[in-house]
């Protein structure tokens, strides 16, 4: 074992794997995060009242073709959070962590890249919620009796008939060929694990507009 208390430029400059990233640098509600990476994987780290948050950032990788949820369900969540609110950092374990996170990475990519997508579900769904906000629009202008509503209730229902719409022009304009495979597998992976694609058949606004259309009535 190997322990330290945080990455740091002794740190870097005794391990040539690892190395500043100035640019990676960023501050959060008034905590200095610091930027490092490992054979180019991107980490960032915080020192702390004695605990450190030191986060391997595979989202940080540009051209990833896996989802969030692909690198959860293959373990990739406990690999680059296990130093991320520690009292040290066992600085081997770190590397090894790091070095698994790059085969992991090249893993994904491979399957992803290797898979193909059936879209079609997603596909009926999106038509299915494009004509459903269609159809509520329709129905709340034509049943939204504005003048016995109060002003701010007007405006809250102008809000959401405008947000509804923007989201059904959303579904209706998508070019689902144009997207990469990552938006494509997360439409798929909300379909199968929520039921919808883009709207819930519950959707806040939905709800919250057809209680303003029985209240004007």
């Amino acid at each position: 074992m190997n322990m330290i208390k945080n990455l740091s430029k002794n740190v870097v400059k005794k391990y040539p794997d690892f190395h500043l990233r100035e640019d990676l640098n960023f501050v959060d509600d008034g905590s200095h995060f610091r930027g490092f990476d490992y054979k180019g994987l991107p980490i960032t780290t915080l020192r702390t009242e004695d605990t450190t948050y030191c986060d391997i950032r595979v989202d940080y990788l540009r051209g990833n073709e896996f989802t969030w949820t692909e690198w959860f369900e293959a373990g990739g969540y406990e690999l680059t959070n296990e130093f991320n609110g520690v009292s040290e950092i066992d600085l081997d374990k770190l590397i090894e962590n790091c070095e698994k996170c790059l085969a992991l990475v090249d893993e994904l990519n491979e399957k992803a890249r290797t898979e193909e997508l059936d879209m079609s579900n997603v596909i009926h769904r999106l038509v299915d919620e494009q004509q459903m906000l269609a159809n509520f629009i329709e129905y709340a202008k034509k049943n939204l009796n504005w003048w016995n509503l109060s002003k701010y209730d007007i405006q809250d229902a102008a809000h959401y008939v405008k947000s509804l719409m923007e989201k059904e022009e959303e579904i209706r304009t998508l070019k689902i060929d144009e997207f990469s495979r990552k938006t494509k597998k997360d439409m798929i992976i909300s379909l199968e694990k929520y039921g919808y694609v883009k709207v819930r058949n519950d959707d806040y606004y939905i709800e919250w507009l057809q209680k303003l259309i029985e209240k004007s009535m």
